[in-house]
């Protein structure tokens, strides 16, 4: 599923846009790592980023088929 989506996402926007995987800071204490992330912007723009602000997010993608359990507690 994750390849399918992968390359359903990077037709539509363009792979450039696609970031995986990455943190995202939503809050000071809240930095959220999803399978895939649609940004605002070329990927190479946040090359030397260890996060993204959730401002340059378009789309958050968290596949949790493997860890639904773990990720609802």
């Amino acid at each position: 599923v994750h390849t399918a989506l992968l390359l359903l996402l990077a037709r539509l926007v363009g792979s450039e846009f696609i970031v995986a995987p990455i943190s995202l800071l939503i809050e000071p204490d809240s930095m959220p790592e999803p399978d895939l992330v649609v940004t605002r912007e070329a990927r190479g723009n946040y090359a030397l980023h260890r996060y993204l602000q959730a401002t340059n997010v378009r789309i958050v993608i968290e596949i949790a088929d493997a860890t639904l359990t773990t990720d609802l507690t």
